[in-house]
């Protein structure tokens, strides 16, 4: 059966990644902690993430704890960054988007979500 409760947000450390490789920080990937925390689909990822799940026997089970950003700019030393916190991430809705029309596909994606946690109670 798949981990269906794990959330693992994989990003870049700027300053790391322009020293492992020797290159300007202007021709990095996109894939930054900066960059991840101002897309759009990225923060509605967290917020799904940290959403309350319900068992199918009906009892609740709060989103995962103590996530953290995991760097992957050198695969030989994989490290945990700072912790995942809402606040810092934002809205989806006023997120960055590459297609505007995106907007509109999340909105009930986050309605539904809302649900989700008045349901349960907001745990």
């Amino acid at each position: 059966m798949p981990c269906r409760h794990r959330f693992i947000p994989l990003v870049r450390d700027a300053t790391a990644w322009t020293a492992i490789y020797n290159e300007p920080e202007n021709t990095l990937p996109s894939g930054t902690l900066q960059v991840y925390c101002k897309r759009g689909w990225c923060r509605l990822e967290v917020l799904a993430a940290l959403t309350p799940k319900k068992f199918w026997r009906g009892d609740w089970r709060p989103g995962p704890r103590n996530v953290r950003f995991r760097y992957h700019h050198d695969p030989q030393e994989p490290g945990a960054g700072p912790l995942v916190k809402t606040e810092e991430i934002g809205s989806p809705m006023t997120g960055d988007f590459t297609v505007a029309d995106d907007v509109a596909m999340i909105a009930p994606i986050i309605v539904s979500i809302a649900n989700r946690f008045a349901e349960c109670g907001n745990p």
